[in-house]
């Protein structure tokens, strides 16, 4: 797709002489904006010997390629300034050359963001409330800049999940010590009303790993970095995926669990515990809980537990088949199957009215293959609406991951991220900032019934004015059953369903997956949709007791 061609995360392309230079010259890496004001896009430039009458273009494109502003400008010096007219909410690729007469001697390319404000509501929103959420790594270089919180911001997250590893804070043997570094971001983040979940886990080399003298040890750093980061940070995960990180078999895990959840609520008694660690075979932990969980009685070890559910390249709602589990398909409708009913058996454990919400700690979608970015746009906000749609099933989400880790196509670390490895942002951030203006801190109301399984409808809100999020998957669930080949992200980009819901007011307003809003009419009591696979978000509609669905055209 033409989206391709603005993926070269501003690098410089020199052409035939090699002696000229175009680069992006932004003072930061902030390429993002939630203000649609003039800018101005600054280059520098390696004038090349003995060529006169330099040139710079600026084209600016939208997500499918077509030109929506165009500025040629004279070069005198090293730099230049090119003006930028306000843009639409969206996602936009900035491709410049540097030419002279009629010869290209160099080009650049980046990504830009428009979007929305953060609605009104974002200002009293309590991050506790809050769903959505992203895996960082703030200890590596790519995120250690100051665009990274502020780029939290402007996508309406308030979660982030880290590591804070037993071997950096237990540098010496019964010697602990928080870094600073992790205190001050960590402090800094919530000083900006983002929460955090830091990981403890994954081993130290001065307690024999795997041995019965490890969980004694792992009880008191747990209970240090607790008490430590009390009031800054109050939610710890035990453990990432214990099955591939510092390995811990089914059997070993629940004594770790037990101590870490000892230590935490030692150091901290409000603080809150994630169990499981995400733990396979299919980042569902089956095998750690009912091989090691419920026979070592360590349900009570957790306030809540967490998933890995990987899907790719399917999409989240349908996600995989998996024959012999104990349900037909890996998909977030079947977390409760597939994790052997541990959130009731918590509540019971604890006396709690309802089931626990399950923790979605990591769940993402590498670019590559079919995943291409539009299709990672979309399963990364479907899967964000999808999950809050389901408070029954899901207390939280954390996208994997915030920032790619590199900028190699061919590695698949390099390519979750909503952001370019440059902090350029990708069509999957502008989905997800979209969608958490939409929906973050709003209630659901649920699902709106129709007979058609593709299409998902969701309210969200309140009766009085309810939001609705829709869009269609690209197979239902029953005919995922019958062919498990259907369903990949991306497959069906093209497709479209009509449907009808009723509606109140001369009309409703339609705000697709960049921010940008329409009117549609109502007519007779009633407003068609034509829906895709993109997230459409619609209000206006009236009192939610009064939507019904009308059968599909």
């Amino acid at each position: 797709m033409p989206i391709l061609r603005f993926l070269s995360l501003a690098v410089v392309l020199p052409l035939a002489t090699g002696a000229a230079e175009l680069r992006f010259a932004f003072p930061d890496a902030l390429r993002v904006w939630d203000r649609p004001v003039a800018r101005q896009i600054p280059f520098a430039i390696t004038r090349p010997e003995g060529v006169a009458g330099l040139w710079l273009r600026l084209t600016v494109s939208d997500w499918e390629g077509n030109p929506v502003q165009e500025n040629v400008l004279p070069v005198a010096g090293d730099a230049a300034v090119v003006p930028l007219q306000p843009l639409a909410s969206g996602w936009y690729g900035l491709q410049a050359s540097l030419g002279s007469g009629e010869t290209v001697l160099a080009e650049a390319a980046t990504s830009i963001a428009q979007l929305p404000p953060l609605p009104p509501r974002f200002a009293d929103l309590d991050p506790l409330d809050c769903r959505f959420g992203v895996c960082v790594h703030l200890g590596r270089d790519h995120y250690n800049r100051p665009e990274t919180i502020p780029l939290l911001e402007l996508a309406g997250l308030h979660w982030i999940r880290d590591d804070l590893s037993w071997g950096a804070v237990e540098r010496e043997a019964g010697q602990y010590a928080i870094p600073e570094a992790v205190r001050s971001r960590s402090e800094k983040l919530r000083q900006a009303g983002i929460r955090s979940l830091l990981i403890l886990g994954y081993g130290n080399p001065f307690h024999a790993h795997g041995t019965s003298e490890e969980p004694p040890a792992f009880e008191p750093y747990a209970a240090y970095v607790a008490r430590e980061l009390a009031g800054v940070v109050d939610h710890f995960e035990i453990w990432n995926e214990p099955n591939g990180f510092g390995k811990l078999t089914p059997q070993l895990y629940p004594a770790i669990l037990k101590a870490g959840y000892q230590g935490v609520k030692v150091g901290n008694p409000e603080a809150f515990v994630v169990g499981i660690g995400g733990s396979s075979p299919g980042g569902w932990g089956g095998h750690y809980i009912h091989g090691g969980i419920y026979p070592q009685n360590a349900v009570g070890s957790m306030d809540s537990f967490s998933i890995h559910p990987y899907v790719s390249p399917w999409v989240a709602e349908t996600g995989y088949a998996c024959p012999g589990a104990p349900a037909p398909l890996a998909c977030l409708v079947t977390a409760n199957a597939l994790t052997f009913g541990l959130a009731e058996r918590i509540a019971k454990e604890k006396n709690l009215a309802e089931p626990v919400g399950i923790w979605i700690t990591e769940q993402g979608w590498p670019v590559g293959g079919t995943v291409t970015l539009p299709a990672q746009a979309q399963a990364v906000s479907r899967a964000f609406l999808f999950m809050a749609a389901n408070p029954q099933l899901y207390a939280r989400y954390f996208l994997y991951d915030f920032v790619c880790d590199g900028v190699d196509p061919a590695e698949k670390e390099h390519n979750f991220g909503l952001l370019n490895h440059d902090l350029s942002p990708r069509p999957s951030y502008v989905a997800a900032a979209v969608a958490t203006r939409m929906v973050e801190g709003l209630p659901s109301l649920g699902r709106v019934a129709c007979a058609d399984e593709e299409v998902q409808l969701h309210l969200f809100g309140t009766v009085e004015a309810p939001v609705l999020a829709a869009w269609v998957t690209e197979v239902g669930f029953q005919a995922k059953i019958k062919d498990p080949t259907l369903g990949k992200a991306g497959s069906d980009l093209a497709k479209s369903v009509p449907v009808t819901l009723k509606a109140s007011g001369p009309s409703v307003t339609v705000t697709d997956w960049q921010g940008r809003s329409r009117q549609v009419p109502v007519v007779d009591g009633q407003v068609a949709l034509q829906l895709g696979t993109w997230p459409q978000y619609v209000s206006g509609l009236g009192a939610s007791s009064g939507i019904a669905m009308v059968q599909p055209e």
